[in-house]
């Protein structure tokens, strides 16, 4: 008997549907691609601002390392100028004692 092919009137609705949903779809796709780059942006400003601060630090460090050798350089100068010193005035003292003792023997000698 002649029957007719079943079609169904709502394919261009659904397509429409399908079409809507995609096209949410990838909107909503398009806004966390760019909150992703966004992140990453922000990121990658995050990280160069830390090596940044790295960078600075290093040469706070360095700067400070070169100041320390210096400092412990000008001590050792100057121990050894105390050291010298200290030398010098011992050799004075005993200068002076043997001057002491010489005058007294001299003193005696004279009231001989």
């Amino acid at each position: 008997p002649g029957s007719k092919p079943i079609t169904n009137n709502n394919n261009g609705a659904n397509n429409n549907n399908n079409n809507g949903a995609t096209t949410q779809e990838l909107q909503l796709l398009r806004k966390q691609v760019s909150a992703l780059r966004d992140g990453l942006s922000q990121a990658k400003e995050e990280m160069e601002k830390q090596r940044k601060g790295r960078e600075k630090l290093s040469q706070a460090l360095k700067v400070a390392e070169e100041r320390s050798d210096k400092y412990e350089e000008e001590m050792q100068n100057a121990q050894e100028i105390a050291a010298t010193a200290q030398q010098s005035l011992a050799h004075c003292c005993k200068e002076r004692d043997e001057s002491i003792k010489k005058e007294v023997r001299m003193r005696e000698k004279l009231k001989e």
